[in-house]
């Protein structure tokens, strides 16, 4: 489990550097989000989860509505539901951070 996240992590970082907030890039994160809800930490899980809606809504705007069209409605109910209980102010704002060290 540990070395199928990793792999997950180090092709998303590989994504994001060269086509960030693509398709795939958006892809990756959701597999990483599910690799980590069914075998990982849940606290590791929820932060993959935060990376992914945050992703989603750059890449297509909207909010967790989008993301479950594209992406959360492979996950499990109870994951998908949580998708709208874990987004807040704090954990926008590290990313948007991220987000324009990325473009500059």
């Amino acid at each position: 489990v540990e070395e199928s996240a990793a792999r997950w992590r180090r092709a998303e970082r590989a994504a994001r550097s060269v086509v960030p907030f693509s398709n795939i890039h958006v892809r990756l994160l959701a597999e990483l989000v599910l690799t980590e809800a069914q075998h990982g930490n849940p606290s590791v899980a929820e932060e993959a989860l935060v990376e992914s809606l945050q992703a989603t809504r750059v890449a297509y705007g909207g909010g967790v509505g989008v993301w479950h069209l594209l992406v959360g409605f492979r996950f499990p109910d109870s994951l998908a539901a949580k998708a709208g209980c874990v987004e807040n102010p704090e954990s926008e704002q590290r990313f948007r951070q991220k987000v324009a060290c990325m473009r500059g």
